[in-house]
């Protein structure tokens, strides 16, 4: 694939001469790569690679991200598995776990101290005690993955 300036001295030489063969001849490309490239600044108007276009589409929307952050906030105990089947999401568990780790989350075991906290002093208040892990948020935001 030729970079941008590559293309860019291409389609340059291609105004001058309109000789695809010499062209191809010169830069080592093939004849058929510089009527692509003049096919498609025809279509588009730019020469430019178009990176933002590639690699597997997101199958979340905005909102399931926002729905999805939203519960995490509401609910730091809840598991992958519960947000999934909350929200009915189309996808699976490691699919919200990178999201969520994406976002900045990780997903660490509640100290003693926290469990003796959430316990019932009351016999009318009943909480659940058997969930051993919860979201928190990192400092840093910005993990590469």
């Amino acid at each position: 694939m030729l970079h941008n300036e590559a293309r860019k001295l291409v389609l340059e030489a291609w105004d001058k001469t309109h000789n695809a063969r010499e062209i191809a001849k010169y830069f080592s490309v093939n004849e058929s790569t510089v009527y692509r490239l003049i096919e498609e600044r025809a279509r588009t108007g730019s020469y430019e690679t178009r990176t933002q276009l590639r690699g597997r589409k997101t199958i979340l929307t905005e909102k399931q991200h926002h729905d999805i952050l939203k519960l995490v906030q509401e609910q730091p105990d809840i598991t992958m598995k519960e947000i999934v089947e909350t929200l009915h999401l189309p996808v699976g568990d490691e699919t919200v776990r990178r999201f969520l780790i994406k976002q900045g989350y990780t997903y660490k075991k509640k100290s003693l101290h926290a469990k003796e906290q959430e316990r019932s002093r009351c016999a009318e208040k009943t909480q659940s005690v058997d969930r051993n892990y919860i979201w928190c948020k990192c400092r840093t935001s910005n993990i590469s993955r």
